[in-house]
């Protein structure tokens, strides 16, 4: 996985590691969804519990998938996320 690639030593600064990356990517989207029509939130801006929560949901995913997922070899999920990034990176600056 991305985390055993970038992050060395323990499974717990793995888990970390990954759930903070969930929590950019949100960043990233919450920016531009209400220009895309996606979704808005009655109040602005983003209330930070909405991060607090997607942190502590993405914890426990990526703990489950750290303990279940034999093998961490993913490099498609890797790629997508990558395109992800960018896709709403670009989107977050220039819309």
């Amino acid at each position: 996985s991305l985390s055993d690639k970038l992050i060395k030593g323990k499974e717990i600064y793995k888990i970390l590691f990954a759930s903070s990356l969930m929590v950019l990517i949100d960043l990233l989207i919450e920016k531009s969804a209400p220009k895309l029509d996606y979704w808005e939130f009655v109040i602005s801006p983003v209330p930070f519990s909405n991060y607090l929560w997607w942190f502590i949901f993405s914890l426990c995913f990526q703990y489950i998938f750290f303990k279940t997922v034999k093998s961490k070899e993913h490099n498609l999920s890797s790629n997508i996320l990558f395109i992800q990034f960018i896709f709403f990176g670009m989107l977050a600056l220039f819309l």
